[in-house]
């Protein structure tokens, strides 16, 4: 394992958000099928297809693309020292992205039903080295005329 000093608990972050974002199949069908009804749809086998296709650990926002796709990004801001003089993020930012086409879905807003899948997973939960988060904010994000987006953001909670 990777111990390379005070932000070497990042990259173990990382990775329990990604297999976290990606063990909801509702949020990976969302992201996955582009017809207006993807919850009907067959569970995807292999969710960890999903990383580094749909789902960026890190901010990305797409140009203009051939294929119409939804995207969701995270990374993690606001550092801090921790007693143990390590750093510890202090939040968390999602960014779900999707194109114009896309958003229709039965249920109403392919994004906001993106944002609930997210907020299940993480309001009021620990994760890994980021203790427990609770929601911070919420609100529409630019990126481009073709592709309207929205940010969560979560505020780690310790004892400390």
């Amino acid at each position: 394992m990777y111990d390379g000093g005070r932000f070497s608990n990042l990259n173990s972050d990382m990775m329990e958000v990604l297999f976290k974002l990606s063990s909801s199949q509702n949020l990976c069908k969302l992201l996955y099928y582009n017809d207006e009804n993807p919850l009907s749809k067959p569970d995807i086998t292999n969710t960890r297809s999903l990383w580094y296709n749909y789902i960026y650990p890190y901010r990305y926002i797409p140009e203009i693309q051939t294929d119409l796709k939804c995207l969701l990004t995270f990374s993690f801001g606001e550092f801090r020292s921790t007693k143990g003089n390590e750093f510890k993020a202090g939040s968390i930012i999602f960014n779900i992205i999707c194109h114009k086409d896309l958003v229709k879905v039965n249920y109403g807003s392919r994004l906001f039903c993106m944002m609930n899948e997210i907020d299940k997973l993480f309001n009021d939960q620990s994760v890994a080295s980021l203790f427990k988060l609770t929601f911070d904010r919420s609100d529409e994000l630019f990126v481009n005329k073709d592709y309207p987006a929205y940010y969560i953001k979560y505020k780690t909670f310790d004892f400390n």
